[in-house]
């Protein structure tokens, strides 16, 4: 899986998606987003409501770490 652009502003891209769900985690481990990524190979994510940080997105038993920056 592939996260673009990496860092972020407001939305990303997630490609070669590799499961039924996609969940974004903050640092502290807490689970912010779950999405349905079933049949979907390129998803786009509004991160806007997210704080600059770093975060996590898990598909399947995958982890990739993103940055959002405003």
């Amino acid at each position: 899986p592939s996260i673009s652009p990496n860092p972020a502003n407001n939305i990303i891209t997630v490609e070669n998606v590799s499961s039924d769900y996609i969940s974004i985690y903050d640092l502290q481990g807490t689970e912010l987003m779950s999405l349905d990524s079933k049949y979907i190979s390129k998803l786009k994510v509004d991160i806007s409501k997210l704080a600059p940080s770093v975060y996590f997105i898990r598909m399947g038993n995958r982890i990739v770490k993103f940055i959002i920056i405003r």
